[in-house]
C-alpha cells in the first residue's frame, strides 16, 4: 500500500473542494471502498492509502487534529 493522490480520486464521488480527504476516512467510508474496489477492478495491484495530509497542521484546518 502507498500513499497518492487521493483526493483528486474522491472528488470523483463527491468530496467538495476544500474538505479534507483523510477525513472521509470517518466520515464516508463507502467512498474509500468504492475507490479502491475500483483500481483493483481494472488490475491494479498496488492501491493507495488516503493518508498526505494526516498530520496534525492539516487536520487542524478542519477541528479534528485531536482525533
Amino acid at each position: 500500500m502507498l500513499d497518492g493522490a487521493c483526493g483528486s480520486a474522491l472528488m470523483q464521488f463527491g468530496l467538495p473542494p476544500g474538505d479534507a480527504p483523510e477525513i472521509w476516512g470517518d466520515t464516508n467510508p463507502a467512498a474509500i471502498e468504492r475507490m479502491h474496489d475500483g483500481y483493483l477492478d481494472v488490475g491494479a495491484h498496488i492501491t493507495l492509502a488516503n493518508t498526505f495530509g494526516a498530520n496534525a497542521f492539516r487536520l487542524d484546518m478542519h477541528q479534528r487534529a485531536e482525533d
